[in-house]
């Protein structure tokens, strides 16, 4: 993704889809056919041989996958199905050297290990001891899942109660992560399950907490734009186009957890949870920007270095509120001297705070570490530029003065010196021959008119 954002920074048309093609969303009423529906967690996955041109309907560098998948319970009527602590072997098809698609991609499974499910399977055809998912691709192919039972009085006895269960004990009694999972899960239903709100309240009953924990997840998987927590209160949204029946069940979430120190506690609990949703927890809080609940916790998060705390931060800076600055730069800088165990998006957050916010010596530990990695980590360096680059500051000038010598291919075809020329044509308003469809000559030519620039600024 980081090499996709490069060359697309360079010439937007590049940012098009790169393929086309109807994208399926699998509902509930449609995993319910499955001849088997297994709780499962994945021990193992590995990647095989690409997919034969021709064997899916998508164009691209695929692979088949194997996962290692233990099973923990069951739902089917076929004799031969997994029992419960089986390990089975699921063979699909997945992304094969990229980490994943863009914008009009096939949606395949990426399994990971750890990672637990509702699997809908299938025997394989071609191996008697494989089985396979019952759809090759599209979103909401498996259903969150967590380790614990929920053991219900009225144990499921249909697929779709099996299903259900399921997905409501996740959403119910799972950690944040594993909530803003099933909440995400739901938000995507394009036949939201009507007996959602009683099965959740089954599980919550009047556990105030344990509903505002459930409302946190929720309002956090929301895409944007999207209401406010007010709107969605005021069951204004009940029709609302873009997020539907999901608002409804919001609504009660927030209703049962009770309007005690509204909205505090749920600014509260977004903060606490964004390890588990950052992004989602940041949307939200940008309306409570100037609540002093928020800027007190958000600075106690920072200072504890919580993940997820420098993305709200990013998030609230870049809307006019800037109280939290003393301690996001610092806790910023800290994930950029060793961006290699920190997600992408936490790391955008974290550079561009340094980038757009930082002062000279802040900007010069980023642009320090940069050079250190240029020659001791190629992946945590390339990493580093793509959380960095592709903004609209001057600064940038800097960062592509650590490329410009770098004649390795960062981003296929394209070398790090090729991005580094394109960068800054763009930011020093001098033509040094960018454009699209360069040849190798034609890019040589217009590094070194940038490298001649760089050294007489």
């Amino acid at each position: 993704m980081v090499a996709k954002r490069a060359v697309a920074a360079l010439f937007p048309l590049l940012a098009a889809t790169a393929h086309a093609g109807f994208v399926k969303t699998w509902s509930i009423s449609e995993l319910e056919q499955a001849p088997v529906l297994a709780v499962c967690s994945v021990e193992d996955v590995i990647k095989l041989e690409p997919v034969a041109a021709g064997t899916v309907r998508w164009s691209g560098s695929h692979r088949w996958h194997e996962a290692t998948l233990r099973v923990e319970r069951v739902h089917s009527t076929l004799p031969h199905a997994p029992a419960r602590g089986d390990r089975i072997i699921v063979r699909y098809v997945g992304f094969g050297d990229a980490a994943g698609g863009i914008t009009g991609s096939p949606i395949w499974p990426m399994f990971q290990k750890g990672q637990r499910s509702v699997f809908p399977l299938s025997p394989s055809k071609e191996r008697s001891d494989r089985w396979s998912l019952t759809a090759d691709e599209g979103s909401n192919i498996t259903v969150p899942a967590i380790e614990v039972e929920w053991r219900r009085g009225d144990a499921p006895a249909k697929p779709r109660e099996f299903i259900m269960t399921e997905l409501i004990n996740a959403l119910a009694n799972g950690s944040a992560a594993e909530q803003y999972s099933a909440s995400t899960h739901l938000r995507g239903s394009y036949d939201f399950p009507p007996e959602t709100q009683r099965l959740l309240g089954a599980a919550l009953g009047d556990d105030e907490e344990r509903w505002l924990a459930v409302a946190a997840s929720m309002v956090s998987a929301l895409g944007i734009p999207r209401p406010s927590v007010a709107e969605i209160m005021s069951e204004a949204t009940e029709k609302n186009p873009i997020h539907g029946p999901i608002l409804v069940l919001l609504a009660h979430a927030l209703k049962k957890s009770g309007k005690r120190e509204f909205p505090d506690r749920l600014i509260i609990k977004l903060v606490d949870d964004a390890s588990a949703h950052a992004w989602g927890s940041a949307t939200t809080l940008v309306q409570f920007k100037d609540s002093p609940v928020l800027i007190t916790r958000l600075r106690d998060a920072l200072s504890r270095n919580q993940q997820g705390a420098v993305t709200i931060a990013w998030t609230l800076v870049r809307n006019e509120q800037r109280a939290v600055l003393p301690q996001a730069l610092p806790a910023a800088l800290s994930l950029v001297m060793n961006p290699g165990p920190v997600n992408m998006s936490e790391l955008q957050a974290a550079s561009g705070l340094i980038r757009d916010f930082g002062d000279d010596t802040q900007f010069g530990g980023l642009v320090v570490t940069l050079r250190r990695l240029k020659a001791t980590d190629f992946e945590q360096y390339r990493k580093l530029f793509g959380s960095v680059a592709h903004s609209q500051n001057k600064r940038e000038i800097e960062i592509a003065a650590v490329l410009i010598d770098d004649t390795r291919e960062g981003f296929p075809p394209m070398r790090f010196c090729d991005v580094a020329a394109g960068i800054l044509q763009r930011r020093s308003g001098r033509d040094f021959g960018v454009v699209q469809n360069m040849t190798r000559p034609d890019w040589d030519r217009a590094v070194s008119r940038a490298r001649e620039w760089l050294a007489t600024r």
